[in-house]
């Protein structure tokens, strides 16, 4: 599934639960929460799970798995204007003070449970 078909499955859902919500039958209001759940989680287990090349990854501070010098941790980038920083399992610096914490590739976190 595509980030594009994700995205519309997501909506076509939200769209199916708030009308299913606008009326007063509670059978119908829980089918319709189960098929946004669904079509969320679809979303969430077609995530890559390859490791990619640094550069991809994403730059709004979502966490990920950090590959480098053979360890795995969780690690994002931390936005700032004025260096390149990333947070490398739980320990932060900017790439030119701390060039061992930007990760050499990465990989989306797996998903959850289901409950």
């Amino acid at each position: 599934m595509t980030p594009a078909e994700h995205a519309k499955a997501i909506e076509d859902a939200a769209e199916q639960y708030a009308y299913a919500y606008s009326i007063d039958d509670f059978k119908d209001r829980s089918k319709a929460f189960e098929v946004l759940q669904d079509a969320i989680w679809a979303g969430v287990s077609a995530a890559p799970e390859e490791w990619q090349p640094i550069e991809t990854a994403p730059q709004d501070g979502t966490v990920f798995l950090g590959y480098r010098d053979g360890k795995v941790r969780e690690a994002y980038r931390v936005q700032r204007d004025d260096c390149e920083m990333w947070v490398f399992g739980g320990s932060s610096g900017s790439v030119e003070v701390a060039p061992q914490l930007k990760p050499t590739h990465w990989m989306p976190l797996p998903a959850a449970p289901k409950p």
